[in-house]
């Protein structure tokens, strides 16, 4: 298949044209055109984009789901193609054959030579039983290539929030470390006033355990952070993410509410047509009427041709003597096949077969309910979680403000460095919250356009991915 492949050559698969090629062949999706770009978390922060590039490519977890697709697409070649096209046979030998009349040893035959055999068949009329199976193959490749496509979405999104969640972490890591200073500062105040007799020991013991209990905060963080970036590299085929490429915040997020409406719209109007799940019901149910047509014609009669060359060794007998002839012979028919009485067998599975196609019907209607309620419902906790950031921002705002103010009072020497380490701490708490938020909202954001069939990143798979029928 044309631009499928996007594993490196000498491994299982092939890379074939690469991202580009893919985003020309397959054509921008719907997202480009009602204003979703622009808007995504790779957008806002560009050191992800080529993050997400690499995983399609080398990730662990979308080589197996490409290798799934390359097992359907070898399926397909020995369970559709295969059976239609004609088959060849042949043997060939060489040897001595003797042939001798018992009790008369001298009545014997000795010869030498090769002799071999070719036969040719291919079946002419099976009552579309071996179009259809063919139908049914091309459907299990299209199906694979579905499950691809859901499988490199949920990837894509767990790359994002988990990036967005390491850009959280460096920064509250960073407001530890700041508060980290202020104890040490305190504790070698501490030092002093108990060298200076000004306080009790006591006191100086339990500053020098709260300075402990950040330290060891402050490690915990740090360790878990560069878990972290290790983790998000193995999933991504990577080596590792440096810290210095991770930025240092998260942007604030793009949103407009007559977008997510207008795909909601649109989504409605279209029966959720566009969707993956639905598109994967929709081959789902093609397939199951596919093999009903297969199992009603299990007992009609099968026609097929037949071409066979022979060449063999004959011995005969006559008036004592024993001799061996080699002789040819050429077969050509046309051969009718036909289960009369199987058993009930084919009975059975064309109930079978018929029950699974009404359980397709039934569950491609549930599955367009669903997606129809998932997406409406994805599109209140949009607006929801806006609403929220919109609170965030304000505050962050005030924050910010309230920062401003206190650094000038320490630079006119109004406040002490310690006040204005304490405004700086607070203000980085509040950024971090902020950028959590920011994060919360990204996610709910990406969330809603993969129900929706919106998501840009999708742009980076081939035309075929998009397409429900085979």
């Amino acid at each position: 298949m044309l631009f499928r492949v996007f594993l490196p050559k000498g491994g299982v698969g092939r890379f074939i044209g690469g991202v580009v090629v893919a985003f020309v062949v397959s054509g921008p999706v719907r997202a480009q055109e009602t204003g979703v770009t622009g808007t995504m978390p790779e957008d806002l922060i560009p050191a992800l984009r080529p993050l997400i590039a690499n995983g399609l490519r080398q990730a662990p977890e979308m080589i197996a789901r490409d290798i799934d697709v390359s097992i359907s697409e070898a399926q397909r070649l020995y369970a559709g193609y295969a059976p239609m096209l004609p088959s060849v046979s042949g043997n060939a030998q060489f040897g001595e054959f003797q042939t001798a009349i018992a009790n008369n040893p001298q009545a014997t035959s000795r010869t030498q030579g090769s002799f071999y055999e070719v036969d040719f068949a291919q079946p002419v009329f099976r009552w579309g039983a071996l179009r259809n199976q063919l139908q049914v193959q091309r459907i299990a490749v299209l199906m694979s290539e579905k499950q691809f496509a859901a499988g490199y979405l949920g990837f894509v999104n767990a790359v994002r929030r988990q990036y967005e969640g390491l850009i959280v972490a460096k920064m509250s890591l960073r407001n530890a470390r700041l508060n980290l200073r202020m104890r040490q500062k305190a504790m070698d105040l501490a030092n002093v006033q108990l060298n200076a007799g000004t306080i009790a020991r006591t006191s100086a013991v339990s500053v020098q355990l709260d300075l402990d209990s950040t330290q060891l905060g402050v490690d915990r963080d740090s360790q878990s952070y560069d878990f972290s970036r290790h983790a998000l590299a193995r999933e991504l085929g990577l080596r590792d993410i440096p810290d210095d490429s991770i930025p240092a915040e998260i942007p604030l997020p793009k949103y407009s509410a007559a977008t997510s409406s207008s795909l909601v719209t649109e989504l409605l109007q279209t029966g959720a047509r566009n969707t993956i799940e639905v598109q994967q019901g929709k081959l789902q149910l093609e397939q199951s009427r596919l093999q009903y047509q297969i199992a009603r014609v299990g007992l009609y009669p099968g026609f097929s041709a037949r071409a066979t060359i022979q060449q063999w060794n004959q011995s005969n007998v006559q008036n004592g003597a024993v001799t061996q002839t080699a002789l040819t012979s050429e077969q050509y028919s046309l051969r009718a096949d036909w289960y009369i009485f199987d058993g009930f067998a084919t009975r059975g599975r064309t109930h079978e077969a018929l029950l699974r196609r009404r359980e397709a019907e039934r569950k491609l209607d549930q599955t367009s309910d669903q997606v129809m309620n998932e997406a409406q419902d994805s599109q209140r906790g949009v607006d929801l979680a806006w609403r929220q950031l919109q609170i965030t921002e304000r505050q962050f705002e005030m924050s910010t403000y309230s920062n401003l103010q206190q650094q000038a009072e320490f630079k006119l020497g109004n406040v002490s460095q310690d006040d204005a380490d304490r405004s700086k701490y607070s203000y980085g708490a509040t950024q971090v919250g902020d950028a959590s938020t920011r994060n919360g909202f990204l996610s709910a954001w990406c969330d809603f356009l993969s129900v929706d069939a919106a998501d840009p990143a999708m742009n980076q798979l081939p035309a075929s991915y998009a397409r429900a029928k085979p």
